[in-house]
């Protein structure tokens, strides 16, 4: 009789573990206490037999670490007065209708070290975050004049210079931004929507500026809103929602928004430097350190280039795994094939690929024992490799070590033109040389393209003006690709001239906003490049449910 059949409920956290760690944790355990071979043992966790080969030897080898290393009960040494202090008098801040912002500059006052982030935390633990205030609603204290924009009382004609803002408006309905905000959980405030405050910090974020936005009518109408809140309010309000809310948004994207199938398998990572994150408590009498750099990570189809996953955080181990277990999540199913670069590309990251049976192709650092046998390799040790776009001369070994690497892997030494070897390391045993190089190729484009958004678009600020939650900064960057691609796809011309144009081509055109019986007609200046919007494919109309479903229509000339 088998035993798993009068298993207690709740024992599929034991028999079918989710996590990497405990998945690891179970698989050793059959082999060692079980008696289970290694074959039986993977068969049950879903490893091949090398991979448990290769678990057992780490473990013997003491390199896998399962538990946090013990510590002592009770509060770190020289924290237990200040911490404990700053808890109570946040949650008595909190109760007077203090925002998070306000309460941190009230406790520096007081000689307490607590940034907007630790209060936030503070109030998480507490289990006040996301709860009224006894007071008047944190935003709302910074909203002056600003709530749902009531459309009968617009004016009958009015100018804009940003309206391609209003573009974007049957791209955001076409993504069911709306459904995708609520599904998400971003909290609504007692005047403003959740939809509205997402709205109003991307209108920033495409402008580029936090100042004079509300002197022109477009931006606000985009949010639905008399006006955009504040740059304190926005500011605050990007912090108020946990870091699982952008996950659960970015999620949402995949499976409601049709942002990408889930069928997609093979990604390509991007990381870059991110800003910081300002700190938490620090101890009585202890001068603060420099905010801790973090990286930030994207992750996006091979085929597509579409950014899928984008988050923040100090190491790029637990990025690339934390975007592995998103993925997973989602779809129910691994990577099949990641490349990866740069610090995604770390030793740590390449064998936690391995064991969770997920392929990479990565670059290996040329040593100088490396450059001298690629240079002693006779020319006709390399292969003519064609692509579409490109053409290498390319050398395979099938089976090359990597330290504190388990098991071997595939190198391709590439002879470029520059003189500088080029080394790629992959565990992918199925794609040929040319499929792999296209994929290099493909990342290496994907890369230039991240870069441009980044820095066209700023990293985590809009002229140093809005402190932008680094969570919510990056997961905007998804929001705005895909709306690039999209605008792209309806202006041909307009693709052609570069991230670095779309802002002056297309979201600072002039038009006439005329407002008549439920509906906001948009009517586009003529001028020099009035051809680019002549062979747009724009909707006749579209139904906006952010504006209580009023309609919004183009004309051109």
């Amino acid at each position: 009789m088998d035993s798993r059949s009068s298993l207690r409920r709740g024992a599929e956290f034991f028999t079918s573990p989710t996590q990497s760690n405990h998945r690891r944790y179970e698989a050793l355990r059959a082999y060692f206490v079980e008696g289970m071979t290694h074959e039986q043992a993977g068969k049950r966790f879903g490893y091949t037999r090398w991979a448990m080969v290769d678990l057992v030897r780490e473990h013997r080898a003491g390199r896998l670490e399962f538990f946090a290393p013990p510590g002592k009960p009770g509060p770190k040494r020289g924290q237990t007065s200040v911490a404990a202090h700053a808890r109570d008098r946040t949650i008595e801040l909190w109760l007077e209708g203090l925002t998070a912002k306000q309460i941190s500059e009230r406790l520096a006052i007081e000689g307490i070290r607590l940034s907007r982030t630790g209060v936030s935390e503070v109030l998480d633990q507490a289990g006040l975050r996301g709860r009224r205030q006894p007071a008047a609603a944190q935003q709302d204290s910074l909203l002056p004049g600003v709530g749902v924009q009531d459309f009968d009382a617009l004016p009958t004609r009015q100018q804009t210079t940003l309206a391609g803002l209003l573009l974007l408006v049957p791209e955001l309905v076409a993504l069911d931004l709306p459904a995708l905000v609520d599904r998400a959980g971003y909290p609504d405030t007692r005047r403003i929507p959740a939809v509205s405050w997402l709205l109003a910090l991307l209108a920033l974020k495409l402008l580029g500026r936090g100042k004079s936005v509300n002197s022109d009518p477009a931006p606000a109408l985009l949010t639905g809103l008399t006006a955009l809140p504040r740059q304190t309010a926005l500011s605050e309000y990007s912090y108020w929602p946990p870091s699982g809310v952008q996950r659960a948004f970015l999620s949402a994207m995949i499976t409601k928004g049709g942002l990408i199938t889930p069928g997609q398998r093979v990604f390509g990572i991007d990381m870059r430097d991110s800003g910081p994150r300002h700190g938490d408590l620090q101890p009585e009498g202890e001068r603060p350190g420099r905010p801790q750099r973090q990286t930030a990570v994207f992750a996006s189809a091979a085929d597509t280039g579409k950014l899928v996953f984008a988050d923040v955080g100090a190491d790029p181990h637990t990025l690339v795994m934390a975007f592995c277990d998103h993925w997973r999540q989602v779809t129910g199913a691994d990577p099949e094939l990641l490349v990866v670069s740069g610090k995604a590309a770390a030793r740590k990251v390449l064998r936690s690929l391995h064991e969770r049976e997920i392929a990479f192709l990565a670059p290996r650092p040329a040593s100088p024992a490396l450059r001298a046998f690629l240079a002693g390799l006779p020319l006709a040790g390399y292969q003519q490799v064609l692509l579409a776009s490109s053409e290498f001369r390319a050398h395979e070994e099938p089976a090359v070590p990597l330290p504190g690497f388990p098991g071997h892997v595939r190198q391709l030494n590439l002879a470029l033109d520059d003189g500088n070897p080029t080394v790629l390391v992959t565990s992918d045993r199925t794609r040929d040389t040319a499929e792999l190089l296209e994929l290099w190729v493909l990342q290496a484009t994907r890369e230039r393209q991240i870069s441009g958004l980044t820095r066209v678009y700023g990293t985590e600020a809009w002229s140093s003006t809005v402190n932008l939650n680094a969570d919510v900064d990056v997961m905007l960057y998804v929001v705005i690709q895909a709306l690039l691609s999209a605008v792209n796809g309806r202006l041909p011309a307009l693709a052609e001239r570069g991230q670095s144009a779309f802002r002056r081509y297309f979201l600072e055109l002039p038009a006439e906003l005329t407002t008549s019986d439920q509906a906001l007609t948009v009517r586009f200046e003529r001028q020099a490049w009035s051809p680019i919007l002549r062979k747009a494919v724009l909707p006749e109309q579209t139904i906006v449910p952010w504006w209580g479903g009023r309609r919004l229509r183009f004309r051109v000339g």
